[in-house]
């Protein structure tokens, strides 16, 4: 893989990749995405989409195609897959351990030679192998090409440079931000609903062939539209939209609808709570905190709960805190747009009532803070 990244075969939607993370993603999304479209006024769709089991359910003829297209033999892929497939797999429980163990059943093909068929092999790539992350990548790569060689997705093109870049997603291992955007004033807005249900159908239909399948539960989307009130572009509400739904395929030949989000509302996509209209604009210290901020806030609030009814002693909870439930509050922070106000007073009113969890005395004066 850092041949692939050297070479420049990632494609620029991977941030499920070494120097990237998703808060990169996040970023690119709310300033690339979310505030062009409000810039412009144009319309414009964000799909969450979530696969199902992707590690689990990729399928294995996709997966030595795809690991074919980037240059590996075929000897380390066969070395590769036919491990998965051969592989004994034991169940741990808290009571014991399975010695009986399961595996796909293998008889011998040629008497002669030493190859194996398999009658019911184990497709997927080992949740929690080192070979899982980088498979994946490869083969959800050739999907991203395929999406896009079909015309799919969106141009965004550089204001200084001029330079014009095809973005078609935002994908972080099995999560998925597809984006949308209608060219200014070329299409209506059902024209371009009906482009989105295609480009949403292509997919999942690409994600179908790699042996994976959305889920909809978890898959929802945005649909950002403007209406003029006296020459004022204004975001049209759920309530103004058309009823329009958008279908996702199944396995089993159904389509199913996925929701649609009011824009003035927060879904936690790749780890961040956004929605389409948190723009920077001035805000006070009075202002509510954002959702995000919220969220980051409960993680040592909920902290602080778990360890009042504790046996730890003042100094693991201590290193508890530094060092790991700050450093999570603190995931997702870049992305947030609140002010520095607004943070301040969210983080110190959760210090303040941290303080008695932390064995400190929380009303102690200035002066006996300043004692030598």
């Amino acid at each position: 893989m850092a041949r692939v990244r050297k070479e420049g075969h990632v494609p620029l939607e991977q941030f499920a990749t070494a120097g990237k993370c998703p808060i990169d993603g996040s970023m690119c999304k709310q300033m690339g995405f979310f505030d062009r479209a409000m810039t412009l006024h144009v319309p414009a769709v964000m799909n969450s989409v979530d696969a199902e089991q992707c590690y689990d359910a990729v399928n294995h003829g996709a997966t030595s195609l795809a690991m074919q297209a980037y240059g590996m033999s075929i000897e380390q892929i066969c070395v590769y897959l036919s491990a998965m497939c051969d592989m004994v797999y034991h169940v741990k429980t808290a009571f014991k351990r399975d010695e009986a163990g399961f595996s796909g059943d293998l008889v011998p093909y040629n008497p002669d030679q030493y190859a194996l068929v398999p009658l019911s092999y184990f497709n997927g790539l080992g949740q929690g192998s080192g070979g899982a992350p980088p498979a994946w990548q490869v083969v959800s790569s050739l999907m991203l090409g395929a999406y896009k060689h079909r015309g799919y997705g969106m141009s965004s093109r550089c204001a200084w440079s001029r330079m014009v870049k095809k973005i078609a997603a935002i994908l972080f291992v099995d999560d998925c931000d597809l984006l949308h955007m209608a060219l200014c004033g070329m299409i209506s807005l059902v024209q371009f609903l009906l482009r989105v249900q295609a480009e949403l159908y292509f997919w999942a239909r690409l994600l179908q062939v790699t042996g994976g399948d959305l889920k909809p539960a978890k898959s929802f989307w945005y649909l950002i539209a403007f209406k003029f009130v006296r020459g004022v572009p204004v975001m049209r509400r759920l309530s103004d939209l058309p009823k329009f739904k958008l279908y996702i395929p199944q396995h089993d030949g159904t389509d199913v609808a996925i929701e649609m989000i009011d824009v003035k509302v927060a879904k936690k996509t790749l780890g961040i709570y956004t929605r389409p209209d948190s723009i920077p604009k001035p805000v006070s210290s009075k202002d509510r905190a954002s959702p995000q901020l919220q969220s980051m806030v409960e993680k040592g609030s909920k902290w602080r709960r778990r360890v009042d009814g504790s046996k730890l002693s003042n100094r693991d909870r201590w290193y508890s805190f530094f060092k790991q439930t700050k450093l999570s509050m603190g995931y997702g922070l870049v992305p947030t747009m609140d002010s520095p106000d607004v943070v301040t007073n969210a983080f110190q009113a959760l210090y303040f009532m941290t303080l008695p969890a932390l064995g400190v005395n929380r009303y102690i004066t200035l002066g006996w803070r300043m004692l030598p």
